[in-house]
């Protein structure tokens, strides 16, 4: 299983629940628990470190769409 897929598929699952109170922020989850959510990035970066002690983790923005960036001509959705 390629890393962050459980993280990825708890996000989908709650993005609606998270948009409604936290759109524009960011969320951190370790598996299917989410971490907290951070109002900066800079802030999120830091609390997920320190909450879980290591310096992967998935940190997604809070937003109601899928984002979708242009990466050299490729599209990715996140």
């Amino acid at each position: 299983m390629p890393q962050f897929e459980v993280e990825a598929r708890a996000f989908e699952r709650r993005r609606a629940e998270l948009a409604e109170h936290f759109e524009g922020q960011f969320a951190v989850f370790d598996g299917e628990r989410l971490v907290g959510i951070w109002p900066e990035l800079g802030e999120a970066t830091l609390g997920a470190a320190r909450s879980l002690d290591r310096s992967a983790f998935f940190l997604r923005a809070v937003s109601r769409e899928p984002e979708v960036l242009r990466v050299l001509g490729r599209t990715v959705v996140l």
